[in-house]
């Protein structure tokens, strides 16, 4: 959907997927449909670009934003992305996708008399169009333009973030960080040791569904320090403890347990 660029989804308009929870791993899944509107097509005008959304600015996406809100999922997330554009979409792979696909659809779409009247279907893989649908003109980027694009839109918003796909660079300083949690599970109170060489700036204690439940700051727990956190006032259940490293990005997530 990163890719894609579809905007008609959950992101924008809270519609266009379904949540699924398989019964047999209790895992939930987000099965998005309605894809039409994919590549770029959602433009209102033909001046702005629409391959050019940010990628983390989507204000709606209440799904995304909980998931953000886990340090180590939100790097996991974009290592995946870095990933996919250094080792999938270069513009070979792309283009030679483009071709095997348009050779296989090129002349249906071209007689087909309600498809836009789009006369030279190879035309529009390399250059930008406009159509008049609902009383307003709608830049359509080709496919080939609106993917590199897409990808270099990417590649921005995750080095604005610390993210350097180009060269491959990415902080993974969260290694650096260890902590042991006693007792786990609990009752009320635990003892949490700094076991690694990076310096402890907060520790956030997050329930099951994202929410922060508790936040400690301007800690500076040096390696071997310890802290003592009450959490008798907190319902039973599974929580999350991040940590944050002095030299940000760094964090750590480890699950707790409170009885």
């Amino acid at each position: 959907m990163i890719f894609l660029e579809d905007r008609d989804h959950y992101c924008d308009h809270n519609k266009n997927f379904y949540v699924y929870r398989n019964p047999t791993n209790n895992k939930w899944y987000m099965i998005p449909w309605d894809y039409d509107l994919s590549f770029g097509i959602f433009s209102t005008d033909n001046t702005s670009n629409p391959a050019n959304p940010n990628l983390f600015t989507y204000e709606n996406c209440f799904l995304n934003e909980r998931f953000m809100r886990i340090p180590n999922l939100r790097l996991q997330y974009r290592q995946e992305l870095c990933d996919l554009i250094n080792q999938v979409l270069d513009s070979n792979w792309i283009n030679d996708r483009i071709n095997t696909i348009a050779n296989l659809i090129a002349t249906e779409v071209e007689n087909d008399p309600f498809f836009w009247e789009i006369d030279n279907f190879n035309q529009i893989l390399d250059d930008n169009y406009i159509i008049s649908y609902t009383s307003r003109n709608w830049n359509i980027p080709s496919i080939r333009n609106f993917v590199q694009e897409r990808i270099e839109e990417v590649k921005q918003s995750l080095l604005e973030v610390g993210f350097d796909c180009e060269n491959n660079m990415i902080d993974t300083q969260f290694e650096s960080l260890s902590i042991d949690i006693r007792p786990n599970p609990t009752t009320d109170m635990i003892v949490l040791r700094n076991q690694g060489t990076t310096e402890i700036s907060s520790i956030s204690i997050v329930n099951a569904i994202g929410q922060e439940v508790k936040t400690l700051t301007n800690l500076n727990l040096s390696t071997w320090s310890k802290i003592t956190i009450d959490l008798s006032y907190l319902s039973s259940g599974l929580y999350y403890v991040l940590s944050e490293g002095k030299n940000k990005p760094s964090y750590l997530v480890n699950k707790l347990v409170k009885l």
